[in-house]
């Protein structure tokens, strides 16, 4: 897993805006997944439209979950992003086979930010996502990449 997350996983965003017709440089481009899935041949959506959709797996690209990023602001409020976290194509499968299961609760995944998250850029940052709530996609809950662990440890 730690091989995929450093290799191709960090420039998925600029794999997919060229798949797009999108301008693309590095992997510093700004893009949505979920654009992608509207206008990719074979794109794979778990729900009817991008927009409302959890889980999507676009050809070539890649394999991508949404997940809530809170960010803790002062006076002890939250504000939280939704993101596109793109995760290994097996974990995929994995999260689509427990998501009405029990065991969907003691989920744990690895991935990778695609989604450069305003003000703070980190586009295809290490992030893990756990579930808080089986009614809900998993979080966003650690990273490695000292930027995002400040955003979500930090008021």
């Amino acid at each position: 897993m730690v091989e995929w997350l450093s290799s191709g996983a960090k420039c998925a965003a600029a794999r997919l805006t060229r798949t797009i017709g999108m301008f693309a440089s590095g992997c510093q481009s700004r893009f949505s997944p979920a654009l992608a899935g509207s206008k990719v041949p074979g794109a794979w959506l778990s729900h009817d439209s991008p927009e409302t959709s959890v889980l999507m797996q676009i050809p070539s690209v890649g394999a991508f979950v949404r997940a809530p990023l809170p960010v803790r602001l002062s006076g002890g409020h939250t504000v939280t992003y939704g993101v596109w976290v793109g995760i290994h194509p097996a974990e995929l499968q994995r999260l689509f086979g427990v998501w009405w299961t029990p065991e969907y609760q003691d989920l744990r995944i690895d991935g990778v930010l695609a989604n450069s998250v305003q003000p703070w850029g980190l586009l295809a940052a290490p992030v893990s996502l756990a579930v808080r709530d089986p009614r809900q996609a998993p979080y966003c809950s650690g990273s490695p990449e000292p930027g995002l662990s400040r955003v979500l440890g930090e008021e």
